[in-house]
């Protein structure tokens, strides 16, 4: 019988990550993520809101950037599998948690930061004339149309217009 094990959330980080190595030196990031449940109405006519919690794990290099850039409150996009532990405390008691070990988390806006009010807006290319001779320009005083999204590299996205 075939099985599936794959869980997508979208939700705010509850506390800031949390950097670890393990033994072999491998980085491990610890994330409290907090998802909104999606409200209904019940039998009564009132209105249920609610809110999970999950633990996740971020393993290698994805740890390192999540503990370098995320805080608490940003919003993420995990994607990942369940993972069960259990251990043996030192008094000799059993644990167990059920916990989500991401293999791909992006980050997202949060609520107040730029960009968030017009999702559909959000790194939408800013289209700019280039000011100088770049070698798409083959030295010929032509300034192409270029892309320029927020943080990123402007590059040549067609054609050259006549300066």
């Amino acid at each position: 019988m075939a099985s599936l094990n794959r869980v997508v959330l979208v939700g705010n980080l509850t506390r800031d990550p949390e950097l670890k190595f393990t033994t072999a030196g491998k980085p491990v990031a610890r994330l409290g993520l907090a998802v909104n449940r999606t409200p209904y109405t019940n039998d009564q006519g009132e209105r249920i809101e609610g809110v999970d919690f999950f633990n996740i794990v971020v393993f290698g290099r994805q740890a390192e950037t999540a503990h370098q850039y995320l805080r608490k409150g940003s919003g993420v996009a995990i994607d990942g599998r369940l993972r069960y532990r259990s251990w043996q405390t030192d008094d000799g008691q059993k644990r167990s948690v059920v916990e989500v070990e991401a293999q791909n988390v992006q980050f997202l806006p949060r609520g107040g930061e730029q960009g968030s009010r017009r999702p559909w807006r959000a790194g939408r290319p800013v289209r700019r004339f280039c000011r100088y001779r770049c070698p798409a320009n083959r030295g010929r005083g032509r300034l192409p149309l270029v892309r320029q999204v927020a943080n990123r590299p402007t590059t040549v996205i067609k054609g050259v217009f006549q300066s």
